[in-house]
């Protein structure tokens, strides 16, 4: 075996710790939000927030969606999906095309929700705080 000048062997150690630590990094539990609608009730009160978001799973198992909470006016929704308390309603829209969800106050306390019918939302709640919300496939 001919030892080369200049030439070191390499440790695996590090290279096994960036392997990991990408694999970590591209593996996130948390959505990333793409974009936010706020939606102000008549009295100002009240918000109907649609957020688009990427479930951040990634190899090929992500999926785009959307979502709406009701929260106050200054709140921001801070948690996605079935665990957050303020979504009343959220749908895959990795295969939609067109503005999915439309959110319109037809009084202080009434919501009306508009959404593709092809679309198959995966929550719809009929109340949240006081709020009645109805929806509307189209």
């Amino acid at each position: 075996m001919a030892i080369r000048p200049f030439s070191r062997p390499v440790s695996r150690v590090p290279v096994r710790i960036v392997a990991l630590a990408c694999l970590l990094a591209a593996r996130s539990d948390e959505p990333i939000v793409l974009s936010v609608k706020r939606i102000n009730s008549p009295d100002g009160r009240t918000s109907a927030v649609i957020e688009e978001l990427d479930n951040g799973l990634g190899f090929g198992l992500g999926a785009l969606y959307q979502e709406l909470h009701v929260v106050g006016a200054t709140e921001v929704p801070r948690s996605h999906g079935e665990r957050s308390r303020t979504v009343v309603f959220y749908v895959n829209t990795s295969e939609y095309r067109g503005s999915p969800i439309e959110a319109i106050w037809l009084s202080a306390k009434q919501l009306q929700v508009k959404y593709g019918k092809s679309l198959k939302p995966g929550r719809q709640d009929r109340r949240l705080g006081g709020v009645t919300i109805e929806y509307v496939a189209q």
